[in-house]
């Protein structure tokens, strides 16, 4: 009985805000670890799954990217066999993964040989902060344990130019935008946020207090919560992982191809992340491989201390984009530096 395999594998190292050369395994990284060793850390396939409680959550488009691979070649033959298998069912309707990257920025290759399918697909980004942030020397206390972390405790105008309040409720909710060099990208970093069930909620919710923002700038009694005075500052936890998974909810699903059943054998992904006052390097990869056989309110002006010491989001995207690139909930301390 002949077996044929269908080899789906994405590389892609993206390096953003570093000032490093561009590698595919940047040493800025930690070296890979499989996410069993981490009890408060899981992967999501799509925007739309939904979120564990009490854990960091990070999506990379990267999954999605490949798995579209697949579909324009099979499709519209393409039909899943057990459509209640819902990360396997979300994988294959997510479309939110859709223009987060220029058709110039992702690129695919395919070999078809007589027993094996490879598809690759990889981007890379690397997006440098005009100027560095500002090291916290005391850190911040998150999660209950003390954690490195950058920012701003003086204001800069080295920074203050690429750095805007996106949103600005109050210290416990709000909004910070960073624009890099390559200005068609953007990292949004958003604390506060509510009711969100998954990452999709939060892009979502994101995009509707930044509107907000743009709304209350025009107006002069709002306009002191989106300039940075002398008494303001931000302060943001140092991030460092390099995680790798496989998606057990995914493999062993199966999909029909012509008559054909081909079984999820592997849906692997890894992706890192270093953020800190110099920068930072996110690389993602992933790999699916699959067999088959022949059958409103005025406030009162105040001193802004924003401070990412509770839950927030990293949303990385390009300028102007519905759909992002990387979405991360920060929910714990795991991946973070401690002091």
């Amino acid at each position: 009985m002949k077996r044929f395999l269908i080899m789906l594998f994405v590389l892609i190292p993206v390096v953003v805000l570093t000032k490093c050369r561009l590698i595919v395994h940047d040493p800025g990284l930690p070296n890979p670890t499989s996410i069993t060793k981490f009890s408060q850390t899981e992967f999501v396939p799509t925007l739309e799954n939904k979120l564990a409680e009490n854990k960091n959550i990070i999506y990379s488009s990267s999954l999605l990217y490949a798995w579209q691979v697949v579909k324009q070649t099979f499709n519209p033959s393409l039909i899943l066999n057990n459509p209640n298998a819902s990360d396997f069912r979300l994988m294959n309707e997510s479309t939110s993964f859709n223009n987060s990257l220029n058709k110039g920025e992702i690129r695919t290759e395919a070999s078809f040989g007589e027993r094996t399918i490879d598809i690759r697909a990889f981007f890379n980004k690397e997006l440098l902060f005009p100027s560095k942030l500002q090291k916290i020397d005391e850190g911040i206390l998150f999660d209950k344990r003390k954690v490195a972390a950058f920012g701003m405790k003086e204001v800069d105008e080295k920074i203050t130019n690429f750095t805007q309040i996106a949103f600005y409720r109050d210290d416990d909710n709000f909004i910070i935008e960073l624009t890099p060099k390559d200005t068609l990208n953007s990292i949004v970093i958003a604390k506060g946020l509510q009711n969100v069930k998954t990452l999709a909620d939060a892009v979502k919710q994101t995009n509707v207090f930044i509107e907000k923002g743009n709304h209350e700038k025009l107006n002069p009694k709002m306009a002191w919560k989106y300039k940075f005075d002398a008494d303001d500052e931000f302060s943001i936890p140092i991030v460092r992982f390099n995680i790798e998974a496989n998606y057990k909810n995914i493999a062993g699903q199966t999909f029909l191809v012509a008559g054909k059943k081909y079984t999820i054998e592997t849906a692997y992904q890894r992706t890192g992340l270093t953020l800190d006052e110099n920068g930072g390097v996110v690389e993602s990869e992933a790999r699916v491989t699959s067999s088959t056989d022949s059958t409103g309110v005025t406030e009162k002006v105040h001193p802004k201390n924003m401070a990412f010491n509770r839950p927030f989001f990293i949303i990385i995207k390009r300028v102007g984009g519905t759909n992002p690139y990387f979405v991360m909930k920060v929910d714990n301390a795991e991946l973070l530096k401690k002091i």
